[in-house]
């Protein structure tokens, strides 16, 4: 699926490459909107789950669960 994206020609010329990098910068902020929106939705789930815990331990651990996912 990704082979594509990632695969130019070493002999690219300059303007090839610009849009080598382009596609990537493109594909990082889809990539990025994408985790920012799943990772509210899982807080929201969390805090859902928790209801009725005092708020100080609501999501508690979320943000490391976040970073070792």
């Amino acid at each position: 699926m990704f082979a594509q994206v990632f695969d130019f020609d070493g002999s690219a010329s300059e303007a090839e490459l610009r849009e080598v990098v382009a596609r990537c910068e493109r594909l990082k902020a889809h990539a990025a909107a994408v985790q920012a929106r799943a990772t509210a939705l899982w807080a929201d789930k969390r805090r859902a789950a928790e209801a009725g815990m005092p708020a100080a331990k609501q999501a508690r651990g979320l943000a490391s669960e976040v970073a070792l996912a």
